[in-house]
C-alpha cells in the first residue's frame, strides 16, 4: 500500500497487523494504492522510491493465526496443513477466505519471499514487529513525520498461544520449523 502522504510504502504481511496500520493511515484494502504484492520483487521497480516498511511476525504464530484464520483451512488439522500447505491458483476472489488462494497468501507465503528481491536483500528501510507493535509503530510514525495513535486490533483469531498446538504435536514443530527456517533465521526469531 502507498501512503503518498507521507511519502512511504507498506508492504503487508498477511497476519502481521495489516489493517491496524492501514487503518492508522485513513486507508482500507478497498484503496487504490492498496495493490496486491505476492513477493518484494513483483511490482517494486514501478513504484516511487519512498520510504518502505513492512510488519512481520513469529513465523509460528503467524502460522497458527492463518490457519486458523482461513476458511480453507481452520477446519483442518494441524498437521493436515503442514503437510498439504495451500498452493496458489489464480481466483479472481482475492479477499474470499474461502479459496486456496486466500490460504497460500497467509499461510505458505513466507515473510522472506514477500519483503526479499531476486538479488536476497531485504527490501525495507523499517521493520515494525508484531511483538512490539504499537511501540514499532511509534518509531515509524516518528521517522515519517506522522502524528503517533493508537493502533486498533483488527482481524483477531479466536485460538490459544501457538506453544499450545506445536507443544502437543512435535512432528509438526519439526515441520514448521523446516518450512519457515529462513523466516526464523533471517528475522532472528525463535520458538
Amino acid at each position: 500500500m502507498i501512503f503518498h502522504s507521507h511519502q512511504c510504502i507498506y508492504l503487508s504481511v498477511p497476519k502481521t497487523g495489516s489493517t491496524s496500520i492501514m487503518k492508522a493511515f485513513g486507508l482500507d484494502w478497498s484503496h487504490p494504492d492498496s495493490q496486491l504484492m505476492i513477493h518484494a520483487q513483483d511490482d517494486l521497480n514501478s513504484l516511487p522510491t519512498y520510504f518502505r516498511f513492512a510488519t512481520i511476525r513469529n513465523p509460528f504464530d503467524r502460522f497458527i493465526s492463518g490457519w486458523k484464520y482461513c476458511d480453507f483451512t481452520k477446519d483442518r488439522s494441524l498437521m493436515d496443513v503442514l503437510t498439504n500447505l495451500p498452493v496458489r491458483e489464480l481466483s479472481t476472489k482475492d479477499n474470499d477466505r474461502k479459496t486456496e488462494d486466500f490460504a497460500y497468501r497467509h499461510i505458505t507465503i513466507t515473510q522472506k519471499m514477500r519483503l526479499f528481491d531476486l538479488n536476497d536483500k531485504l527490501v525495507t528501510n523499517f521493520l515494525v514487529r508484531y511483538e512490539n507493535l504499537q511501540s514499532d509503530f511509534n518509531l515509524l510514525c516518528d521517522m515519517i513525520s506522522k502524528p503517533r495513535c493508537v493502533l486498533s486490533h483488527e482481524n483477531a483469531t479466536k485460538r490459544e498461544p501457538y506453544r499450545q498446538y506445536f507443544d502437543t504435536e512435535p512432528e509438526a514443530k519439526k515441520l514448521a520449523e523446516e518450512y519457515f527456517h529462513e523466516d526464523l533465521e533471517v528475522f532472528g526469531y525463535c520458538y
